[in-house]
């Protein structure tokens, strides 16, 4: 559930020398609020209006959708929604330390010094990746609202790059707008770095009671290789 559009605008140039936050994407991007009152409303079988995003407007920067076009659900005369599923790149991602924080960035950097690293996060300030890190922090109200998690893993984080511009490039062929592939490349430049920061705790398992966490780890075909049970 991202801000609007005016929202990450605003965002940005609150942080013009921090390239990780100039569009949509990372934590401080999403409107928590918004999403921890819809699961809650929804664990509550209330009324409530479903938000909708446009990821095709403005050539693929993307904006809510106007709130009159939100779907409604749990209307008096409908049935109650009875399993909610909630996607998100980054839910169940744990902020970290200060003290980790900074460990993990200069471990990416000494790679990056010695030849043999192929991330993006030595190439990131501390500072920056500190204001993604703070953001973080009010995710995990979004996280307790969930009763399991699973987790779609791949061995080779780099193939986020090769799906996600199979999907905008199916995105522009279906809207006839969106990023172009130069765009898209510098787009997930921006979020790559929270991979490398977080997801050897997502692995690790994040939930609180055993048995709620799936990986699912797939291959470069999509297909699902193996499932561990956290």
């Amino acid at each position: 559930m991202f801000i609007g559009l005016n929202g990450v605008q605003e965002l940005a140039a609150s942080y013009p020398a921090n390239p990780l936050i100039q569009r949509r994407g990372q934590p401080s991007t999403h409107d928590v609020s918004l999403a921890t009152d819809v699961l809650a409303r929804l664990r509550r079988c209330e009324q409530v209006k479903l938000p909708s995003y446009d990821k095709a407007a403005f050539h693929g920067q993307g904006d809510q959708a106007p709130c009159e076009q939100w779907r409604v659900v749990n209307a008096p005369d409908e049935p109650k929604v009875r399993i909610v599923l909630l996607e998100g790149w980054c839910i169940g991602f744990k902020a970290l330390s200060d003290g980790e924080l900074r460990r993990r960035w200069e471990s990416a950097k000494a790679q990056e010094g010695a030849g043999v690293y192929d991330g993006r996060l030595a190439f990131a300030s501390l500072c920056n990746i500190s204001v993604v890190n703070a953001a973080l922090k009010q995710y995990d109200e979004i996280t307790k609202q969930l009763d399991a998690m699973i987790h779609i893993d791949t061995a080779d984080l780099k193939l986020v790059y090769q799906w996600r511009l199979e999907q905008e490039q199916a995105l522009r062929k279906c809207r006839g707008t969106g990023m172009t592939d130069e765009q898209l490349i510098t787009f997930i430049d921006g979020y790559y770095p929270s991979y490398e920061l977080y997801t050897e705790d997502m692995r690790a398992g994040v939930m609180k009671r055993p048995a709620e966490q799936l990986r699912l780890i797939i291959g470069e075909d999509r297909k699902v290789q193996e499932v561990l049970q956290m």
